[in-house]
């Protein structure tokens, strides 16, 4: 028994044991902020507004890019993007919403995203709706 709890300490304080780790939202892990920039777009989607469609594109094609450029596969959810989704994917998840909330500040902070917005916007206007049914 000792043994046991000697080794979940050392796996624990590793914070590598599994899948808890990718479980834990990062709002600087652009592979986090696609999970909840598509959240929150199918949420915005439901609601009908073209405009906040559209800037959900927006932000949905930015953090992809920052995906793609750190090395992440973008052809489809990734291992950890499915896990988070079914941790916190929840209508009403406080955490998920936090997550959007803090990834949406982030980008509001990043000069990158700011330069990237006429390129982002016309990309989007062509992009299908990634939230139809």
């Amino acid at each position: 028994m000792k043994r046991l709890s000697q080794v979940t300490a050392i796996c624990l304080s590793l914070a590598g044991c599994g899948k808890a780790q990718a479980l834990v939202p990062d709002a600087s892990n652009p592979e986090h902020c696609v999970v909840a920039i598509n959240f929150a777009g199918y949420w915005i989607h439901k609601a009908g507004d073209p405009q906040m469609i559209l800037e959900s594109k927006v932000r949905l094609l930015f953090e992809m890019k920052k995906m793609q450029v750190a090395g992440y596969a973008v052809n489809g959810p990734t291992a950890n993007q499915r896990a988070l989704t079914r941790e916190y994917g929840h209508a009403n998840d406080k955490t998920m919403n936090k997550l959007v909330e803090d990834c949406i500040s982030a980008e509001q902070r990043d000069p990158k995203f700011h330069a990237a917005i006429p390129y982002l916007e016309k990309a989007a206007e062509q992009m299908k709706d990634p939230w139809t049914e």
